[in-house]
């Protein structure tokens, strides 16, 4: 520690106490002589009139206060130390060690310390629990009087440990609009303070933000002072329940007045006031107070004069070395316990040596040492025990709905701090050209992840401070993007100095869409146009970046509220609430469902690849909006040389009869421009004279009570021999000249007149058995025709522009290869004796493939999640993204079961396998359906859950039928009932029903 000065500061008579106040922040001009006057306007005394006559509270003057609890006790204990200790043992009670780290070298410093008695406390810095307990269960071994153990978290303890899951700041709580955790992380902070030995914490935080303008303190509850007070009383009494010491921050700020006639000092005091009579242990004193230019005419002790005469407070005083703050300044004021981040042995000796030139009495010094015995003895500390039952402490510290708490939380502090026309959350997305601009050094990788999720952007473009300063934006590039969202990750900006940067953002806001995200400080907000939307964010990590993402497109609502007065136009508690329009990206908890419960996902599928059901797949549950589980196994082939990813696409085979042919014809019917009822005949123009099909119905169609037979009558096309290459006997061509229009692999393309004649072979089937259950993918591909002719356009088109392009999927088409490269499409049949090649992008169903990739029956690639934004769309009753598809009746008509089927209109039907549901009768069919190529998709309206699974079992060979012999997606799909209200929020475990 550096050499400090003993001179000290001129002494000055008492009544000059009088002359110390606290102000708020409200503007005073000071005199420049001394004694300072200050000259309040009268609109100022009035406004602090009113907030004193405001409070219910007895004034200062003449109320009884409380002693600090411990302060009240006798202590044989405490007497015995008091007698027998030498002086530098009771220096050593003053001086409390906070390292910023503990190397191994420091470690050995702080031991020796403690092992020569200079330290009476100490601050751990931020380190692995496991770590902690050592260090802390060695420091009190080693110790002749035992430590008071501190720490600085006024929230819970999980930010003290590097590996436990971290929990919002203060700040971000006070975001939230309800205090509905507060009484619990009360409750939960002194357990985990008990837990781990600590007994005194800065805490709790009194601070008012923007009591001073210029800085926004991540520690302090919120601007509001009757909310920060409210959260203090509550914070110490639990405290105080355990034994823990709790010394509030921080006491700061003082001026010099010569009178104070109208009691602004006792109106100003009043938090500290409030505290004090009920007992509070102690306060942390801010080294702003000393940063004051007339502290040497300030009298010896006379900050501890002042709250005993103020506020009859007679508890301890806790001050750090600063760089502003030195040990004669602490020692002068009347600091009790001097916490010194280096050298702790220098300070001691410091202290011993001020004693013994008389500059601090041992009366006095004993008076100090004794609050810190007393302190000591009432947390207990005379029966001191070591930390040993680790496994305990991680309970308390990493408790089971921490990370569920902590989420929650996180999610309802995200505030919308203004939403332009209404531009959060975003509409529609197909091709909607976004732009991310991130302000800060780092990649943002989460967010951007998150936000790719949604949507594409073109690039993101980082700019990186200059001298710690943003750069100016480029205005007249980013004005060709439809939306720009500008991310600022924790910088401090300011109007002034920042006046380029923000005069850019304003201008982009009047050429194009511009949302600015925050996170961190909200006072950079000050700068924005009124126009511009913005969303705040109070913290930047993993959690933050993929809830504010979700935000932006509505997978999650925001809900939280300003904490502090930004400026008119943002005032405190600005915040508009947002709705829920599409998936959540969420964890199994938040449903109800035990993560470690489908875990057995996990088991089933690594399995099912280890026995070659499959090489890969992807499987998804949602539940309740919410995408809880959605993971990719294996690889493309059995080579292993290209691993699954969520954006690959896969042939979903006869699941295209729900996800495109059925979804057309709901939309169709609800149209009007056919009826269920309807006959072929209305909606189909026959190529033949004696066409057998024609009075069909469409709701024969749709639930497969034709009798026509399972397959298109295609088997003569794939019968074909070769006699030289580029020779098909007229059916097919190597390239699309001379009416040669369906491709249906690499170089193979399908004449247009064999393609007629499949046509004119599907109308001379004769149905068997009409009126009863035959499967068949003809009814779905006469199906198409009739759609095709009313919407008059092609299937794939229609549910393009109707649906796919509207909802944003990205994923989800006919033809992939005409978007996306082979490598993004897991391969299915290595066909060896038709199309001689390994299918990869182009249907594996062979009439599918004939009638060019576009089929009512198969066809159809897509991605889990892709697929999931369909059905999710179903469960809301046809309507997502903010916009209505269909309409609820129409979805309930058709996944109902239907008279004389079991089926539903296009769906298959099953019964449920909830444990909530014993059969139909209890609780409607889940729909859904198969696909041959080894896919499935089913629907649970009662438990809002739908399950997806995709892979391409049917590679290299179609004979592969493991997939369905070891029932893998049933037992997947049982796996998830099974995780059903598996897992208590309230307990944080797995619920023991």
């Amino acid at each position: 520690m550096k050499c400090i000065s003993r001179k000290l500061p001129n002494a000055m008579s008492v009544q000059a106490l009088d002359n110390i106040r606290l102000y708020t922040n409200t503007p005073l001009a000071l005199h420049s002589t001394y004694p300072a006057l200050l000259r309040y306007t009268t609109l100022t005394a009035l406004l602090l009139s009113l907030l004193l006559s405001s409070c219910e509270r007895s004034p200062i003057e003449g109320s009884d206060t409380a002693l600090a609890p411990y302060l009240e006790i006798r202590s044989d204990w405490v007497d015995s130390l008091m007698e027998h200790m030498t002086l530098e043992q009771k220096v050593g009670q003053l001086i409390f060690y906070r390292p910023t780290n503990l190397t191994p070298a420091r470690e050995d410093t702080m031991y020796q310390a403690i092992w020569d008695g200079h330290v009476g406390g100490v601050l751990f810095p931020r380190m692995r629990l496991q770590e902690y307990i050592r260090i802390a269960d060695s420091s009190q071994s080693l110790a002749s009087v035992p430590l008071l153990i501190g720490t600085e978290q006024n929230v819970l303890l999980n930010n003290q440990f590097s590996d436990i899951t971290q929990f919002p700041n203060a700040a971000t709580i006070s975001s939230v609009r309800d205090d509905v955790y507060e009484e619990e992380l009360n409750q939960r902070f002194v357990r985990q303070c008990r837990s781990v030995g600590v007994n005194f914490s800065l805490a709790p935080n009194v601070n008012r933000n923007l009591e001073r303008e210029d800085l926004f303190d991540i520690s302090a509850y919120g601007d509001e002072a009757g909310r920060v007070m409210q959260r203090a009383e509550s914070m110490m009494r639990a405290m105080q329940l355990q034994r823990i010491l709790s010394i509030a921050r921080p006491f700061s700020r003082y001026d010099w007045t010569s009178q104070d006639t109208l009691h602004q000092v006792d109106s100003v005091l009043l938090r500290y006031k409030l505290l004090a009579e009920q007992g509070l242990s102690g306060f942390y004193i801010d080294d702003q107070l000393f940063r004051i230019d007339t502290l040497e005419r300030m009298p010896r002790f006379f900050l501890r004069n002042f709250m005993s005469d103020k506020l009859n407070f007679h508890g301890l005083l806790v001050g750090s070395i600063t760089d502003s703050t030195n040990l004669d300044r602490l020692l002068y004021a009347g600091v009790d316990v001097f916490i010194i981040r280096n050298k702790p042995e220098q300070a001691h000796n410091y202290i011993v040596q001020y004693v013994r030139e008389g500059l601090l009495t041992e009366k006095e010094l004993n008076e100090k040492v004794e609050k810190v015995l007393l302190a000591k003895s009432w947390t207990g500390l005379e029966q001191l025990q070591n930390i040993s039952d680790a496994e305990a402490i991680y309970e308390e510290i990493e408790f089971g709905a921490c990370r569920m708490m902590s989420r929650e939380i996180y999610e309802n502090s995200i505030t919308v701090v203004h939403n332009e026309a209404n531009l959060i959350p975003f509409g529609a997305l197909y091709n909607r050209d976004f732009r991310i601009v991130q302000v800060g050094s780092e990649p943002l990788t989460t967010f951007k992840g998150y936000f790719r999720k949604y949507a594409t952007y073109r690039s993101a473009q980082l700019e990186e401070p200059l001298n710690g300063r943003p750069q100016p934006l480029d205005v007249a590039e980013l004005a060709t993007a439809g939306t720009v969202v500008i991310t600022i990750d924790r910088l401090d900006l300011d109007e002034q100095v920042d006046e380029d940067f923000y005069r850019s953002i304003n201008n982009l806001d009047r050429e194009t869409q511009v949302v600015v995200v925050n996170f961190g400080n909200p006072l950079n907000l000050r700068g924005l146009s009124p126009s511009v939307s913005i969303v705040q964010a109070y913290e930047r990590n993993f959690t933050t970046e993929s809830i504010t993402a979700q935000v932006l497109f509505g997978g999650i609502g925001a809900r939280g509220k300003l904490p502090v007065s930004v400026a008119a136009n943002l005032p405190y508690g600005a915040g508009d609430t947002t709705p829920v329009t599409r998936f959540e990206f969420a964890i199994p908890e938040d449903v109800g469902m035990s993560r470690a419960r489908l875990s057995r996902i996990n088991t089933i599928v690594l399995n099912a690849i280890r026995r070659k059901a499959m090489p890969g797949c992807q499987v998804l549950v949602a539940k309740d909006n919410k995408i809880i589980f959605d993971r990719t196994y294996g690889y493309h082939t059995y080579t292993k040389e290209q691993r699954v990813l969520k954006n690959d696409l896969y042939d979903i085979a006869s699941v295209t009869k729900v996800a495109a042919t059925t979804l057309a014809a709901m939309k169709l019917y609800e149209d009007g421009r056919m009826r269920l009822s309807d006959r072929v005949r209305a909606h189909y123009d026959c190529l033949t004279n004696d066409c057998r099909i024609q009075n069909l119905t469409i709701a024969e169609l749709l639930t497969h009570r034709t009798g026509l037979q399972p397959n298109m009558p295609v088997l003569k096309h794939m019968q074909y021999t070769e006699p030289q290459p580029g020779v098909y006997e007229g059916r097919y061509a190597a390239d699309s000249l001379n009416g040669y229009r369906y491709q249906i692999a690499d170089g193979l393309w399908f004449s247009q007149d064999y393609y007629r004649e499949i046509w004119e072979d599907v109308e001379q089937l004769k149905s068997r058995r009409r009126g009863r259950y035959r499967y068949s993918d003809v009814n779905f591909n006469i199906l198409q025709r009739l759609l095709e002719k009313e919407a008059e356009t092609s299937l794939d088109d229609y549910l393009e522009l109707t649906f796919y392009r509207p909802m944003g999927l990205r994923h989800t088409l006919y033809k992939p290869l005409q978007r996306f490269t082979p490598n993004r499409i897991a391969p299915t049949q290595d066909d060896k004796y038709w199309r001689r090649q390994l299918l990869r992008g182009y249907p594996h169903d062979e009439s599918a493939a004939l009638l060019g990739g576009v089929a009512g029956n198969a066809g159809l690639f897509a991605t889990s999640t892709d697929l999931a934004v369909i059905f999710q769309m179903m469960l809301n009753g046809g309507t997502y993204g903010g916009q209505q598809y269909l309409d609820e009746r129409t979805v309930q008509l058709f996944t109902k079961e239907q008279r004389n089927s079991s089926r539903g209109y296009g769906f298959d039907l099953k019964s449920p396998k909830s444990p909530n549901c014993r059969n139909r009768r209890d609780c409607a069919p889940i729909y859904g359906h198969y696909g041959f190529a080894g896919t499935c998709v089913w629907v649970d309206p009662e438990e809002n859950l739908i399950y997806i699974f995709l892979s391409n079992r049917i590679h290299p060979d179609v004979s592969n039928t493991k997939l369905a012999t070891m029932q893998i997606r049933e037992k997947i799909h049982a796996a998830i009932y099974n995780a059903i209200d598996t897992y208590c929020y309230d307990c944080g475990k797995l619920n023991p029903t």
